[in-house]
């Protein structure tokens, strides 16, 4: 799908705003991400292997879009976990919360989530986002 130069300056504002520091944010919060916990999945840093009899597929998404939710996301991943995560490791998670956002969320329903999310309204997605991040987090053990 073509979209206009100004659908995707439009993401890359509202990654920049700080969608994917309000998602991380939550994953922290809830104390999931590195922690030591003897039910978490271990996986030494590396994206997390599924069993799945079927994998559903990743909703494409513009690489502007990827890409610059990662530069929002592992900074504010490093930072909101006060220490306990390096770049990489914050880089393992984050891309693992996306995956999991692909598996759910158009690249439209993901930008309309964002923005809502970060207005403070209401959206059905911004549990999508939550859920994939605090996932992300407990399949994560440093």
């Amino acid at each position: 799908m073509a979209r206009s130069n100004d659908t995707v300056a439009g993401m890359l504002t509202t990654l920049r705003s700080g969608a994917a520091a309000v998602l991380l944010t939550a994953c922290l919060s809830l104390s999931a991400c590195g922690s030591d916990d003897g039910d978490k999945a271990e996986t030494s840093g590396t994206k997390t292997e599924t069993t799945a009899e079927a994998t559903p597929k990743l909703n494409e998404y513009p690489t502007e879009l990827t890409d610059e939710y990662t530069k929002s996301c592992v900074p504010s991943a490093v930072n909101s976990s006060n220490g306990k995560l390096t770049e990489d490791d914050a880089g393992v998670i984050c891309q693992n919360t996306l995956e999991c956002i692909q598996k759910e969320l158009t690249s439209d329903e993901f930008i309309q989530t964002s923005t809502k999310m970060m207005s403070g309204e209401e959206n059905p997605g911004a549990k999508t986002f939550t859920d994939c991040a605090t996932e992300a987090g407990k399949n994560f053990k440093k």
